[in-house]
């Protein structure tokens, strides 16, 4: 009987530890840009946006949505803001924009045959 409720009294123990889940981003399937934004949090809801495309893409699930608050440059000016699953990017009631000149981010997309990538009320200005 004593060894049995030290044996519990044991796993009781331990068991905070072997069950506690390891700490990790999670995607949202709808994040948001903004003007105001920053690229730190997890850009899931319209008051706390992301800055940038590439920010709210990584806390963006497959399949999910990136929104534009106001209009602005969402693209970070001489990177490449690489796309490889669905996506859809909706700036229908702002202009989402990658700002035309010298150093100008672009957007590279290479999807699965099943991806769908919906892009919809961007400006993409380029020079040349």
């Amino acid at each position: 009987m004593k060894v049995t409720l030290l044996t519990a009294a044991i796993g009781l123990a331990i068991a905070p530890v072997l069950f506690a889940a390891p700490a990790r981003a999670a995607s949202s399937n709808h994040t948001w840009v903004a003007t105001f934004g920053t690229d730190n949090g997890t850009c899931g809801d319209r008051p706390t946006p992301c800055a940038t495309f590439a920010g709210a893409y990584g806390n963006t699930a497959a399949a999910g949505e990136i929104t534009c608050v106001d209009s602005g440059n969402f693209n970070i000016p001489g990177l490449t803001f690489n796309i490889n699953k669905s996506i859809t990017i909706n700036c229908e009631a702002a202009i989402g924009s990658t700002l035309s000149g010298v150093g100008v981010g672009t957007f590279f997309i290479v999807t699965a045959a099943t991806d769908i990538v919906t892009l919809r009320g961007l400006d993409i200005d380029g020079s040349g």
